[in-house]
């Protein structure tokens, strides 16, 4: 099952998201935490996450999907 809440900051989407989490045993894949994270790594990722925050930019879409594999390919399916 998949769920994605949309909508602009502060609009909710964490509040609610963290309200289904541990009933429903789903993981939480939010960018923005994401991205935080990469940003402290130092990893060539990460060092590309931080490169771009620093300069202010929205961070483009090749450096969103690496991120969001990453963070998906440390998820276990089964819990």
């Amino acid at each position: 099952m998949n769920i994605v809440f949309c909508g602009p900051p502060g609009s909710g989407k964490g509040t609610q998201s963290a309200k289904l989490l541990e009933p429903h045993g789903l993981h939480l894949v939010g960018t923005g935490h994401l991205f935080r994270m990469a940003a402290q790594k130092n990893t060539p990722l990460g060092k590309r996450v931080a490169h771009v925050f620093e300069s202010g930019r929205l961070i483009p879409d090749d450096i969103v999907l690496s991120v969001i594999k990453e963070a998906l390919q440390g998820i276990d399916p089964g819990q």
